[in-house]
């Protein structure tokens, strides 16, 4: 079986014209036979003509024959063309059908990906929180890691009703009025025993409660992640601010750090899937980040920080507050 070679029509496919080629072909062809035409039935009109007005009608039916003969030929050149170009539309038709069925699978499986990595986080977390409920520990920590576990519970059974409202058509599941600073002080507690987490210093700055229309355990799972990643470009060892903040009609939610920050390299692919300086990342946290932000009609920006490192910006529609 021999190998298709670049510059050859693929098995089965047509090999591609070139349009002035084939212009420049037809046009002289047909130069040609007008040219012959004229000169040959003009012999014979002179020929067989006896008078003056014998040789005008030889003549006018001599131009209605050439006038429907041309036409003939142009009814042929236009079918066989537009026969071709409808053929090529019915390829190009089924060809987009089969890329946009492609493109469902693709995102399918990266939002799998996506939600697995999500998971992950939420066990990681909550397994932390499960070695407090031992004995050995104090009550009250016991009741803070038990708090925490149910939170875990929650988060995973939000999860499960997003991929089934997903596959159903339905999108995020049902959005209220959310605190951003509550959910970024909570996600911040949950997270503290995390092992990524737990050397590093964390704060959360809010001076006012800030209220989205949000899902509170997505815009968590936000918080989280880019908790994590703040926590690895730190080593696992530095300083992490998640700052709350309104700006005028749009909340924002920034979490800095003082890493090193993100290579140039990087910052035009860095909310991408499968984009990650890690040897064992996976590159979808900031993926679900950018995804769950732009479902709920905001967006998440990358920048400096004035800690030194990176700054993870998002934003989202402020609710307006209590009349």
């Amino acid at each position: 079986m021999e190998a298709w070679q670049p510059g050859e029509a693929p098995d089965g496919d047509e090999p591609d014209l070139h349009p002035v080629v084939l212009a420049l072909v037809l046009s002289a062809i047909y130069g040609l036979l007008c040219a012959s035409y004229i000169v040959l039935s003009g012999r014979v009109a002179a020929d067989r003509a006896t008078d003056v007005p014998n040789l005008a009608q030889i003549e006018l039916l001599k131009g209605l024959g050439f006038v429907a003969a041309t036409a003939l030929v142009f009814f042929g050149l236009a079918w066989l063309l537009l026969r071709r170009l409808a053929a090529r539309q019915r390829l190009v038709r089924a060809q987009r059908r089969a890329l946009l069925a492609a493109d469902r699978r693709a995102l399918t499986g990266l939002f799998c990906a996506s939600v697995a990595h999500d998971i992950n986080n939420i066990l990681t977390v909550a397994n932390a929180h499960v070695e407090q409920l031992g004995p050995q520990g104090a009550p009250e920590r016991r009741d803070r890691a038990l708090a925490a576990v149910r939170g875990a519970l929650a988060d995973l059974g939000g999860l499960a009703k997003r991929m089934v409202a997903l596959e159903r058509g339905q999108g995020e599941e049902r959005r209220e009025p959310v605190d951003l600073a509550r959910v970024a002080r909570e996600t911040v507690a949950f997270a503290a025993r995390h092992p990524r987490v737990r050397s590093c210093r964390v704060s959360v700055a809010a001076v006012r409660p800030i209220v989205v229309r949000a899902n509170a355990v997505a815009l968590g799972r936000v918080v989280l992640n880019l908790l994590l990643n703040a926590a690895d470009a730190t080593g696992g060892k530095g300083r992490i601010e998640v700052r709350v903040l309104a700006d005028g009609e749009t909340a924002r939610l920034e979490v800095h750090d003082d890493g090193p920050g993100v290579a140039p390299e990087l910052r035009d692919r860095i909310f991408d899937g499968f984009i990650t300086t890690k040897p064992d990342g996976s590159g979808l946290g900031l993926l679900s980040v950018r995804v769950t932000v732009a479902e709920h009609g905001g967006s998440v920006a990358l920048g400096e920080s004035d800690l030194g490192g990176a700054l993870f910006a998002v934003s989202l529609p402020a609710e307006p507050p209590p009349a």
